[in-house]
């Protein structure tokens, strides 16, 4: 029993790699122009998790030589996450979407260096998941960690030095190196609570999505 009771606080509310969210939702929590965002998906600066089935038969269009896929498209967390990152980089640094696309891609595969978990004693929060993870599974236990990053250019990639509690740690690729702040746990925490309304969640539920895309609760 008591095996079970810790198993289910380490669950979070919902999953955040599952496509539960429309575009208007994306939309919604991220900041962008529903306009911006039909741009990034022609584009490919967004991915949709996955695309829904529709009533009507499932078909392909070409665009300019390309073949566009039909059904409407469907989003995670984890993309509308990308998406609020990409409109912050942009409205702060003055980024266009494509480079602020690739600044995002490598924040949400940045990893918190071991020195810093042992430092914070949240090793136990962020076992065996990414940074994101651990940050949504923090708010539910209610002990949110503060996660943030240098950011730099370097070459033909940015480079995200992470870390954990107050601002004041030393970038790793040295001050003499250009380089912004980017508080991505706060950035992360608003589009998670933003989310979690959007869905009615209030405690740990569990979810599964219907083949609209839609979240629905298990019974």
């Amino acid at each position: 029993m008591k095996d079970s009771i810790s198993k289910r606080k380490a669950q979070l509310d919902f999953d955040i790699d599952a496509a539960l969210f429309t575009v208007t939702e994306l939309a919604q929590v991220s900041g962008i122009s529903r306009s911006a965002i039909d741009m990034y998906l022609h584009r490919g600066v967004l991915i949709p998790t996955r695309r829904a089935r529709t009533s009507s038969p499932t078909r392909k269009t070409k665009v300019r030589g390309w073949k566009t896929a039909q059904g409407r498209p469907m989003f995670s967390v984890i993309i509308i996450f990308k998406a609020r990152l990409i409109w912050e980089l942009g409205n702060t640094l003055g980024l266009g979407p494509s480079e602020s696309s690739l600044a995002s891609d490598e924040a949400l595969h940045a990893e918190i260096p071991a020195r810093e978990l042992e430092k914070e004693n949240v090793a136990e929060i962020a076992a065996g998941r990414n940074w994101i993870w651990a940050c949504a599974r923090s708010v539910e236990r209610n002990q949110p960690i503060k996660i943030y990053a240098f950011a730099a250019r370097s070459a033909d990639r940015w480079l995200f030095d992470m870390h954990l509690g107050e601002k004041g740690a030393i970038p790793c690729f040295g001050l003499q190196v250009p380089h912004v702040y980017v508080p991505l746990s706060e950035i992360f925490i608003g589009v998670y609570s933003e989310c979690k309304k959007i869905l009615g969640v209030t405690g740990v539920q569990d979810f599964r999505t219907d083949k609209s895309g839609r979240a629905t609760r298990s019974r």
